[in-house]
């Protein structure tokens, strides 16, 4: 819902919503009511994944405190799909940490939505995301994450 609202107030924009749904959408269809939403619900294979974020310029991950971390997030910013996301859990660090976008308090819609608008009507603020975006996907692979696993066992052996 916040996303929704936060696209509606960020002005020329239109909303993927991509992915298998764990509640009724219904309520969501009718606050999207009069905006551009694209709906594709349900299991998408990598391939419409893929497609989906090749037609995003920014995600939005409007989680509740309860989600601490997000495979989607990640899956956007390996794609270089900058994002903005509410500070929850875990889910603002790699944004945070390589300037992948922007990060506002959770619940904030008017943050949100600045960030969201600030990134679609600025094109610099938009190229140095995007380069965020890069810097994430080309540092966080599964062969650092072996390195700094590694470097931890041996730190406490």
């Amino acid at each position: 819902g916040d996303a929704i609202e936060a696209v509606r107030r960020a002005g020329d924009a239109r909303l993927i919503v991509a992915g298998d749904p764990l509640e009724p959408m219904e309520p969501y269809r009718a606050a999207a009511d009069g905006l551009e939403v694209d709906w594709r619900l349900g299991y998408l294979p990598q391939a419409e994944v893929d497609r989906a974020l090749g037609q995003a310029t920014v995600a939005v991950f409007a989680y509740r405190p309860e989600l601490d971390q997000s495979g989607a997030l990640l899956r956007a910013l390996g794609a270089g799909v900058p994002a903005v996301a509410y500070d929850v859990g875990g889910v603002a660090e790699p944004v945070r940490a390589f300037g992948a976008g922007a990060v506002v308090p959770a619940g904030d819609v008017d943050a949100l939505a600045s960030a969201v608008h600030v990134l679609l009507s600025d094109a610099d603020a938009l190229e140095s995301a995007r380069a965020g975006a890069r810097r994430a996907r080309d540092e966080l692979t599964w062969d650092a994450s072996a390195r700094a696993h590694l470097a931890l066992y041996e730190e406490i052996v």
